[in-house]
């Protein structure tokens, strides 16, 4: 009788099991694997490599670790956090911490993932480290082979090349390119993303060959791997990684040497970048002579082999890049509609002109004719005046009698595009003759008898008048003769 029901007894135990799990959200530890690592070494652990659907601002990271906490020193977005005390507060944004292992042993990382969206589910990820300093134990730096990344980072070197990653402000010649971090493109290894030099290999517009440019040395962890934009057309570059010596004068190097350079539309390539060629199982050395690759085997480099014997290709170093587009020609033209005459030493202030384009730069030049005819204009001929112009106060002053004009030369940020535009043509006569004006009382009179003598006159008579009106006469007495008494 159990027996006939003892599949179903089954069913209800593991419904019992999950239900508690179902209930609390919690999911069961996973075990991510280990990654041997060396003592001191500053290790980058991606935390959020383990979630698939969750953005970095809907989790919450905390670490905890087992072993001799007193040799791990953990970094989060920069900043040095106490293992004991600390470490359970991590918020982590950037998707990644930064570990160091302080002496020799097996140390497991936990990560505990919250869920600040949903319901506070929590996800529970451990990882074994080894710590060594065993060099033949460790393991050097490799570019991922995930396309997403690889394409997430070409899109970065694209908006890299732009103002504040603003596609109408394109950089231009002498601006500065700083190449984006590849810290999310790079597994380092045993050694940890800053133990390395990274150096940077560049082709600029018109060049098949990659030049050593800037590196980035061990001990400097905030400089950028950057270079000068030379002129407009399309850049190429590629990191590599070389560690400083260590155990010995052994040392971890990721370059270019030996491998084969291929673009993504190569049936044998997945993106850009140099690949390392196999025959079955057997690494292969590539040497390029005329743009042509030959191949030998690693192992024996006596034996040569031909490209149709290659049985794979394996991505090693990507290659990303960018273009620098020259934009639309500059523009210039000449404000006035006409044009006053000038005068041997005296100054002359033109009108401005009107420029438009991408960062131009402009340049004056004062001409002189001396045949210039405004009925047959190109017949004139018209010589340079050197340094005559004054470019701040748009002003010259002409030396002799003739014509004048001045010219600006309109040049864009990439140096590809020129454009000119003369001002109005300028008339320059002799000094002017300015009257002779007579300002004394003298002078006056000498050239106004007559109306100062009508003045005189007119005075005279105003006098007279205001006598008559307010000066009265006496009245008349007649006196009575004595003898008429």
């Amino acid at each position: 009788m159990l027996k006939k029901h003892i599949h179903k007894i089954l069913i209800v135990l593991l419904c019992f099991t999950l239900l508690p799990l179902s209930l609390f959200n919690v999911s069961v530890a996973k075990a991510s694997g280990e990654t041997t690592v060396y003592v001191g070494a500053k290790h980058i652990y991606y935390t959020n490599d383990q979630i698939a659907n969750a953005s970095s601002n809907q989790i919450q990271i905390s670490v905890t670790t087992t072993g001799s906490n007193d040799t791990v020193v953990v970094y989060d977005e920069g900043k040095q956090k106490d293992v004991d005390t600390a470490i359970s507060s991590i918020s982590n944004t950037k998707g990644y911490i930064t570990i160091i292992f302080g002496k020799e042993g097996n140390y497991t990382v936990k990560t505990i993932v919250k869920d600040k969206v949903d319901d506070g589910s929590e996800y529970t990820f451990e990882k074994l480290f080894i710590a060594t300093k065993n060099f033949d134990l460790c393991s050097g730096p490799s570019y991922t082979t995930d396309l997403t990344k690889l394409q997430n980072y070409q899109d970065a070197a694209v908006r890299a090349s732009f103002e504040d990653g603003d596609t109408t402000k394109p950089l231009f010649q002498g601006d500065k390119y700083e190449v984006p971090s590849a810290k999310d493109i790079i597994d380092a290894g045993s050694l940890g993303y800053d133990m390395f030099t990274r150096r940077l290999y560049l082709a600029t517009p018109g060049s098949l060959t990659y030049v050593a440019q800037s590196s980035v040395s061990i001990t400097n962890t905030t400089t950028k791997l950057s270079f000068d934009i030379s002129s407009a057309g399309k850049y190429r570059y590629y990191i590599t990684f070389e560690s400083d010596a260590i155990d010995g004068d052994k040392s971890f190097n990721l370059n270019a040497d030996g491998l084969v350079e291929m673009t993504a539309d190569n049936p044998n390539a997945t993106f850009d970048g140099f690949y390392r060629a196999y025959k079955n199982d057997e690494e292969l050395v590539a040497t390029k002579f005329n743009n042509e690759y030959t191949y030998v085997l690693k192992s024996n480099e006596d034996v040569t082999v031909t490209a149709s014997e290659i049985t794979r290709y394996e991505l090693i170093i990507p290659t990303f890049t960018f273009e620098i587009e020259g934009g639309q020609p500059p523009r210039a033209s000449y404000k006035a509609k006409a044009q006053e005459n000038g005068y041997v030493g005296l100054s002359y202030t033109i009108s401005s002109f009107d420029v438009s384009g991408y960062k131009t730069q402009e340049k004056y030049v004062l001409k002189y004719s001396s045949n210039y005819d405004s009925a047959n204009p190109n017949d004139a001929t018209w010589t340079v005046v050197e340094d005559g112009f004054d470019a701040v106060t748009m002003s010259f002053v002409p030396d002799k009698v003739g014509y004048y004009k001045v010219t600006i030369e309109v040049e864009d940020g990439y140096d590809n595009d020129t454009v000119t535009a003369d001002s109005l043509v300028i008339s320059v006569l002799n000094e002017p003759i300015y009257p002779n004006f007579k300002t004394s009382f003298g002078d006056w009179i000498s050239v106004n008898t007559m109306p100062f003598v009508c003045l005189c006159i007119s005075f005279v008579c105003l006098v007279g008048i205001v006598l008559l009106i307010f000066v009265k006469p006496k009245k008349k007495v007649d006196k009575v003769k004595e003898e008429d008494r």
